[in-house]
């Protein structure tokens, strides 16, 4: 708590004199069970990563001692920012779609627009789509498209 009250890094590492060698403050907690000062270290930003000079991690380190809640609470945190970057990265690559098809939208070549519609398209489904007015069009000429292909079905059964 002393760290988290004064504002100090939460990952400088002990002496590797100490009982603890190279320990951060967030191995420490682990090893005592702390799993409140574990959750407070996370939001904090201590760095799950980080290795003491025995090579052990507080997730390592708290999955040995058989503190299940501090592992768990350093999974989550794990889950949570994996989660958070897909997240980001699923957003620049709908923005670099959508860039691409503003610019096709400039040009005057119809056949590059057609691609980059579709390459939006692509991208709104596989990553989700942003609340614009051009995804909500683009969404909507896929739905045009599949119900186009399904009254050309039907009409091939009718005949």
């Amino acid at each position: 708590n002393v760290l988290l009250e004064h504002k100090a890094s939460v990952d400088i590492q002990l002496s590797d004199d100490h009982a603890l060698g190279g320990a951060t403050a967030l191995m420490a907690a682990a090893t005592k069970g702390s799993s409140t000062i574990v959750a407070q270290l996370l939001q904090a930003g201590a760095h799950v990563g980080a290795r003491s000079s025995r090579g052990e991690t507080a997730l390592g380190i708290a999955q040995r001692i058989g503190n299940t809640m501090c592992a768990h609470a350093i999974k989550q945190h794990i889950k949570a920012v994996a989660a958070k970057a897909q997240s980001a990265q699923n957003a620049a690559k709908r923005a670099a779609a959508e860039d691409a098809l503003e610019s096709a939208m400039a040009s005057s070549d119809l056949q590059a627009l057609k691609d980059a519609i579709a390459t939006y398209s692509d991208a709104v489904k596989r990553f989700g789509a942003p609340s614009s007015p051009l995804s909500v069009a683009c969404t909507r000429r896929d739905e045009l498209e599949e119900r186009k292909k399904q009254l050309k079905a039907e009409k091939r059964q009718r005949q």
